[in-house]
């Protein structure tokens, strides 16, 4: 009967550690929650999400899934990577690439998100834009015989030098109100005038009696 107990005695303190060690492991699994959970680095262009209040994510509108550009960025995601850190009532919109670009708080206001093309060439301003100031007066370009460029319009004027049939904007300084002429014909050559507008383009800017106003040319050279 004593041996009978004593053997019992040793397989209960070998199972113990086991035991001891089974509720370490589970305490360690139950404390070990992530409180800096960051946004999906990617998703499917054109998504839309939400985090409610768990900060689970709630999908507000759905992405394209066959993007194969998304699949090979998803393969090369930074695990590293700087993303905000989820947050209640965050929505983040993705962008045609996939990544976010868009992370603002919860509004009572509804978000339109529209995905547009993206176009290298969109945006890009000219190379060169030439101003020039100075006196701008007006001539009667259908009384004109000829121009220099053959051709005859209400929205022509003379400059010296620009290329012909170039698209000039013409701003008065002394009422900020502009137009769009185009060179037609050469001229003017009285000094310290720069452009000769048509009577029809001058009579936007100013009354022709004025006859004279200072004004600001600019163009794509």
């Amino acid at each position: 009967m004593k041996k009978l107990l004593l053997g019992c005695l040793v397989v209960s303190s070998l199972a113990m550690p086991d035991l001891a060690f089974a509720a370490d492991s589970s305490e360690n699994i139950s404390t070990s929650t992530d409180d800096n959970t960051t946004i999906p680095a990617y998703m499917a262009p054109g998504t839309v999400i939400k985090f409610n209040e768990q900060e689970e994510s709630v999908v507000l509108r759905e992405g394209d899934n066959t993007t194969s550009l998304m699949q090979s960025r998803l393969q090369t995601v930074d695990s590293e990577s700087d993303l905000p850190v989820i947050k209640p009532g965050m929505i983040v919109v993705y962008d045609a690439l996939g990544a976010p670009i868009v992370v603002v708080p919860e509004s009572r206001e509804s978000i339109n998100v529209e995905m547009k093309e993206i176009s290298p060439l969109k945006g890009i301003l000219p190379v060169a834009l030439k101003t020039e100031s100075g006196k701008i007066s007006w001539f009667d370009i259908w009384a004109e015989s000829s121009t220099a460029s053959g051709q005859k319009a209400d929205d022509g004027a003379a400059h010296k030098s620009i290329g012909l049939k170039t698209s000039v904007s013409v701003k008065s300084n002394d009422n900020s109100k502009t137009t769009t002429v185009r060179i037609l014909d050469r001229g003017p050559y009285v000094k310290g005038r720069i452009l000769d507008m048509s009577k029809q383009s001058f009579g936007k800017l100013h009354s022709t009696s004025t006859g004279l106003f200072n004004g600001t040319i600019s163009w794509n050279g």
